[in-house]
């Protein structure tokens, strides 16, 4: 349980549009509000980040996220930062009714998560840029693959952005990140409730797990209290 008296709270904004257009204001936008909170603030822009591509060799699943053939980029590296954070916002544009490839491709390398779930007692806040239609359902995505690796999540919101032109809707972005500003309250930056995952969630995984008896022992003893 992490002591509310004396530590800053973490958050972490996931920023995944491959261009510098309106994702990127609302996370400046976003960063500079939360700094000026005693809140610890760390941004990703995922288009500079050196993520390869997953080859679906289920080596990670199957025997050891160490074992796999893209271990030498930032995947890993991203990981780490969403354990460091108490909560964690993802900025993405609606691309074809999804999240961009560069994220979903973070999704895929990170996919034994699903199995080994790790991000429990934070909260996920999807924050998302569409140019007329989308954004919800792909919130809905986003929060559904962050429940599975064991975060709690807040609905989040969709802001109507001109793609063609960003810098004619600066009044309008500013409003909506006034909106977003509001949902960051539940990101229960005040206090983290502690999770923790049912006996179900972890015999689900067994298979996965038995293959890495290390990381099962860590998440029992830290998440079920088994000594």
């Amino acid at each position: 349980m992490i002591d509310n008296q004396t530590s800053k709270k973490k958050v972490l904004l996931i920023e995944s549009s491959p261009r510098a257009g309106c994702s990127k204001k609302i996370s400046e936008d976003l960063f500079s509000k939360l700094s000026e909170q005693n809140v610890e603030v760390q941004i990703i822009y995922l288009k500079d980040e050196e993520i390869h591509l997953c080859s679906g060799c289920c080596v990670c699943l199957f025997q050891s996220c160490k074992k796999c053939p893209h271990t030498n980029d930032s995947a890993q590296k991203i990981l780490d930062r969403m354990l460091w954070a108490d909560g964690i916002i993802f900025i993405s544009p609606v691309y074809s009714l999804q999240v961009p490839a560069i994220l979903k491709n973070l999704f895929d390398r990170l996919a034994y998560v699903f199995h080994r779930p790790r991000l429990f007692g934070k909260t996920c806040l999807p924050i998302l840029v569409q140019g007329v239609y989308g954004g919800d359902k792909v919130a809905k995505y986003i929060n559904e693959v962050m429940e599975f690796w064991g975060m709690k999540t807040v609905k989040g919101i969709s802001i109507t952005g001109n793609v063609y032109s960003p810098s004619k809707i600066d009044e309008k972005i500013a409003l909506d990140v006034k909106k977003s500003y509001l949902c960051l309250k539940k990101l229960n930056i005040e206090g983290i409730i502690e999770i923790i995952p049912s006996y179900t969630s972890i015999f689900i995984s067994y298979d996965i797990f038995k293959h890495d008896f290390e990381t099962l022992k860590k998440f029992l003893i830290k998440n079920i209290n088994l000594e």
